[in-house]
């Protein structure tokens, strides 16, 4: 974003990148909901945070996500992971308990070994690589 500013918007590239970037959620939501009933359903969000072992929610897309599967009736449970501004974020055991599908939102080094219970899991950084439960 800063090059793209830095380049008076007139850097193509760097606007496509954002564009993806910032549409994944949407993209992930979308996929889901073609196979999934989503709305009897609570997702489990591993990872608040910006990057991988950070604590830092700043621009997270993981709040783009949550926001986007918000609703009159939302279903959606949250791993606090290292963000701990947060009070709304659960514990990562319980998150697991709740969740009938699980995001991999943030790849946390701490998910790759996790007790994931058997639930389908939406992996799109390729963490838990060879899960029988990895969905794409």
């Amino acid at each position: 974003m800063q090059l793209l500013a830095f380049a008076r918007n007139e850097f193509a590239l760097g606007n496509a990148a954002i564009m993806v970037n910032e549409g994944l959620p949407l993209h992930v939501i979308a996929d889901l909901r073609r196979n999934y009933d989503l709305s009897n359903m609570t997702v489990g969000l591993l990872g608040m945070a910006f990057k991988a072992e950070s604590d830092d929610a700043r621009a997270s897309l993981s709040y783009k996500l949550k926001n986007a599967l918000a609703g009159p009736r939302p279903h959606r449970a949250d791993h606090r992971s290292l963000v701990t501004t947060d009070p709304n974020l659960l514990p990562l055991d319980e998150v697991i308990e709740r969740s009938d599908i699980l995001i991999v939102c943030t790849p946390h080094r701490c998910y790759k070994d996790a007790d994931l219970k058997g639930k389908p899991v939406v992996d799109v950084w390729g963490l838990l690589r060879g899960g029988a439960n990895v969905i794409s």
